[in-house]
């Protein structure tokens, strides 16, 4: 027995069910806490999203774009699952609360709903108490995912579908039956249709599920092709119904815009007029700077436009975007190739992440900041030195695959591209865009710090590192906070 396992600490069950439940109810209160009574002008993007909800609670099925809808972008050819639910929601709040924190309380349950998944999954990897213990901590105390998780996003939907695919998945991987393989692929679509940036994900999750159950996989496309099946049973015919539907759904959205528009999702343009995408004010933020850039509009045009963006926040924005497009074009910006992005771009999704991005910011003192940094290193050296492709059966090399994959699918397919047209280096750059593998990533730090510390090191770091994210999480943020991001919703 080596030292790591005999020294499970803590031993009894009991002090990790208690410690467990300790933790969840404190996320549960800051998750409560911050609906309350965070503004709604300082989440990201929260008014629009919103007010997007409230159009979907008004409309049978689908809305329509209307000249009421131009202002939140497109309403049609667009992933709509989280808003079709938020509406619908919306007419069921019968309680004392007004709509928007009825549905930040919603979001709050589906944020605890991915950390209780999260939990089940590591419990698969790791039979330590104190990895994890320390895996919840991680998760629970990580300042924008707190943040964020009661605000009404599709982010948090998003993030739901992400971790319970890769639960699934490694629960099929373990025990393979058509069940297991329907609930997961489920998972996929509806994360489909919630967000398009969970296609890239969907696509390496499938792409780990045909490599690891190849052989089950044919055999079960053989027997479909041999009509080899009985008639199910009534759980699994509405199981496999569901099945159905949404992948009739994803086929209307994304196979209806390839046919028509060449594209999975087309630009707001290609559906609307351009005066009528303008009054976007994402649109507009970056439409307007490539106008003047492409000499479409003059210098005094383009700041007329922009003062027209209804958002102060998004008006800076442009006009900071502005400023590059013209320095641009006087002096060509010479933009750093991928290889040079690569740093700067992991050094913003951090900052973004331990911190709190929206329409407001705060992020951490430059001395918290390299904290975080330095074990981000860490972290990165513990897993590349101890790393094995058989690790708990190949998970561990699933959960690799998913974090590194689609980071730089992120960078470089997203993020890159917005660079080199806005000129910005931080352009685009989301903390809150990496978190459907927030959950991987954490697994592998909680279960790879166990592999080179003695017994004693391992308590000691642990329990540093443990104390370090909780207090840079919600102490931090209530010493640090300015008073106008608090407001009373029920005076």
């Amino acid at each position: 027995m080596n030292m790591t396992q005999q020294f499970d600490v803590p031993r009894d069950n009991a002090v990790l069910h208690w410690a467990s439940v300790l933790l969840i109810s404190y996320f549960l209160f800051r998750l409560v806490f911050c609906a309350v009574t965070i503004s709604p002008y300082i989440p990201p993007d929260e008014g629009a999203h919103f007010a997007t909800c409230k159009v979907y609670s008004q409309s049978l099925l689908l809305p329509r774009n209307t000249e009421q809808t131009f202002h939140l972008g497109l309403m049609t050819h667009v992933p709509y699952l989280y808003f079709f639910i938020m509406g619908k929601l919306l007419l069921v709040n019968f309680f004392a609360v007004p709509g928007l924190v009825f549905l930040r309380l919603v979001n709050a349950l589906i944020t605890m709903g991915t950390v209780l998944i999260a939990c089940m999954w590591f419990r698969g990897l790791s039979q330590s108490p104190l990895a994890r213990i320390l895996f919840l901590v991680l998760l629970t105390n990580t300042p924008m995912f707190s943040f964020l998780g009661c605000m009404v996003s599709y982010d948090n939907l998003t993030n739901l579908c992400a971790v319970s695919s890769l639960y699934l998945l490694h629960q099929f991987s373990s025990a393979p039956n058509r069940r297991r393989l329907l609930f997961f692929l489920s998972t996929l679509l509806i994360g489909t249709l919630t967000k398009m940036t969970f296609i890239p994900l969907a696509a390496i999750f499938v792409g780990v599920l045909v490599y690891r159950k190849h052989t089950f996989l044919i055999g079960a496309i053989g027997k479909v092709r041999a009509w080899r099946f009985h008639i199910p049973k009534p759980v699994d015919a509405i199981i496999l119904a569901g099945f159905v539907v949404l992948v009739l759904l994803n086929a209307g959205l994304y196979g209806g815009n390839l046919v028509r528009y060449g594209k999975l999702i087309p630009g707001s343009d290609e559906v609307l007029t351009v005066d009528q995408a303008m009054k976007s004010r994402t649109y507009a933020e970056v439409k307007i700077p490539s106008q003047f850039e492409r000499g479409l509009i003059s210098w005094d045009e383009a700041v007329q436009k922009i003062q027209e963006i209804d958002h102060p926040g998004d008006r800076v924005t442009a006009l900071g975007f502005l400023a590059l497009a013209r320095q641009n074009k006087e002096h060509p910006i010479s933009h750093a190739d991928p290889y040079q992005y690569a740093w700067p771009w992991i050094t913003i999704v951090v900052q973004r992440t331990v911190g709190i991005l929206g329409h407001a910011e705060l992020y951490k003192s430059s001395a918290v900041f390299e904290l975080y940094m330095l074990l981000l290193l860490c972290i990165a050296v513990f897993v590349i030195r101890y790393w094995r492709p058989g690790d708990e059966g190949g998970k561990l090399t699933d959960a690799t695959l998913l974090v590194v994959v689609y980071a730089v699918i992120l960078m470089l397919a997203v993020n890159y591209p917005s660079y080199l047209q806005l000129h910005d280096i931080g352009a685009g750059i989301q903390g809150r865009y990496l978190f459907p593998v927030l959950v991987p990533f954490y697994g592998l730090a909680c279960y790879y710090v166990q592999k080179p510390l003695p017994a004693p090191w391992l308590a000691a770091v642990a329990g540093a590192v443990g104390a370090f994210f909780v207090w840079a999480d919600f102490p931090y943020f209530m010493t640090h906070v300015p008073g106008f991001w608090f407001v009373n919703f029920f005076n």
